[in-house]
Order: structure tokens, then sequence, then C-alpha cells
């Protein structure tokens, strides 16, 4: 069976950055890129396995400043991270996974009797195997603050966070299309140049003000052009809104009630002096 990889690409430093997802399967001839940013965390798993775990065992070679990893002993890098060694050493990002255990370990290759980090490779280094193991070396382990053993955790936060700075970014974008909205609005009534070809129920809409269609709209721009609107008093969305209601109420009057519709509003000065 072919390997299906998986890398989540996450932040030490910035724990509200949405994680980066690249998938990569073992039988493609495409060579996945990805940009590498400093002190990151390169998490690898393999979707066809039980619980997503690792690979056990990866292949990395240094070419220049990028990092090439190796599903396999021979053919092209199935993934390279871009720049990877342009950062120091301490900050080029560190990459594990899921063990069988359910710890997450670090991938190290061996020198000599010690386990080092893929960030150490140098430039001339033949490729190396690398396992994910346990041993951890003291200051390359972890950011301030975290444990590799709650790092799903700092994922699903991450995420989190990402969702209400999402929240928000989507009702400041809804507060600037609702004022930009009024600002058409309001410029039209102070200059009596309100126009269908400006000024759509789609406008009236995004302003937040509701009761314009294609069929009183002609109604809704005389008044907007009467000498009695100008900016100080269309330039809210309430009242715009009271604009409209007033002049619905008068068309609706206007009209009459049919024989089988005796529900037209009466209309009181109240009414008349909402459309000033």
């Amino acid at each position: 069976m072919n390997s299906r990889i998986q890398i989540i690409a996450s932040s030490k430093s910035l724990p509200k950055q949405v994680p980066s997802i690249y998938d990569h399967f073992s039988a493609s001839t495409q060579t996945l890129t990805i940009k590498a940013f400093p002190q990151a965390l390169y998490e690898f798993k393999d979707l066809n396995k039980a619980n997503q775990v690792a690979p056990r065992r990866l292949r990395f070679q240094r070419f220049g400043q990028d990092l090439h990893i190796f599903l396999n002993e021979n053919g092209p890098a199935n993934v390279v991270i871009e720049n990877y060694f342009d950062a120091p050493q301490g900050d080029r990002g560190q990459l594990l996974g899921l063990s069988e255990s359910g710890t997450f370990d670090e991938y190290l290759w061996a020198n000599g009797s010690q386990g080092q980090e893929i960030a150490s490779l140098a430039e001339q280094t033949p490729s190396v195997w690398a396992e994910t193991v346990k041993q951890i070396k003291p200051g390359m382990d972890m950011a301030p603050g975290m444990d590799w053993i709650k790092l799903a955790q700092f994922t699903a936060v991450a995420f989190a966070a990402f969702k209400v700075d999402e929240a928000r970014q989507l009702k400041k974008e809804k507060w600037r299309e609702v004022q930009s909205a009024l600002l058409t609005i309001s410029q039209a009534a102070e200059a009596n140049e309100a126009q269908d070809s400006t000024l759509n129920p789609d406008v009236f809409k995004a302003a937040g003000v509701t009761g314009v269609t294609s069929s009183n709209l002609g109604s809704v721009l005389a008044a907007l052009n009467s000498q009695a609107i100008t900016v100080s008093n269309a330039d809210t969305t309430p009242e715009v809104q009271a604009i409209v209601d007033a002049f619905n109420m008068i068309l609706a009057s206007a009209k009459g009630p049919s024989e089988a519709d005796y529900s037209a509003p009466l209309l009181t000065a109240s009414h008349y002096k909402g459309s000033r």
C-alpha cells in the first residue's frame, strides 16, 4: 500500500497562526514543495496507518539551503522544504510525528553515538536516515511552555484562535460594507442625486435597510431627493430605515384596501414626519 503522507506546518512563536496542511502520495512522481518559516513545527502523518502515526523512518539530505525528504531509498525527493537552512540552527524548525505509543517524537539521525536533529545537517553531509525517537536533546525539545505530548491540543487551540480571529475579521468586513453603503446613500441624498444607477435595492440591503424593492425603489429615491432629506438624517441605518418605512406606509395607504384586504395601515402624523 502506498503511503499518504500529510505534513502539518505550524508556528511555535505564533500560536494563533493557522497551521498549513500538505498532502503527498508516495506513488506520486511530483515533489511537494513547502516554504520554510522560522521556528516551525513540521508534524508528519501517514494517513493510511492506524491513528495516523508518523512514518517511522525518513531519509533527509541538505541541498544548499533546502531540505530534501525521501520516503524511500531511491528516487527523487518526495518533499522539499525550501530555505529551511536560511535561519539560524535553533530557529530552523523541528520535524516530528506521532509514535505508535502515542507520544510526539522528533526525527533524529545518528551521528556516532549521538542523536542529532535534522537542523544540524551540514551542507556536505550525505543523505541520512532519521527515526522518530524519544531522545530529545535539552534546549531543542520544545517552545517555552509547550509539551510534545500536548502538541495535538496546541494545534486545536491554534485552529480555534484562527476561527475567533476569522469571526472578528468578518464582523469588521460587514461593518465596512454597511458604512460604505450608508455613505453612498447619504451623499446621494445630500446632493439630491439619488438614482437607480447608483442606488439599487442591493445597496440598501448592504446598509442593513429592509423593505426596498424594484417596485418601490423610485419612490424611495424621490424621498431621498427631497429638500427635507440631507446627509444629517440619512447617514445611519435607523434613519434610512425610517424613511423607507414611512414611504412604504404612504404607498400602501395610497393604494387603498381591496375588497378582500382591509389591512392597509392608518397613517398618523409620525409617518409623514418620518419621511421628512
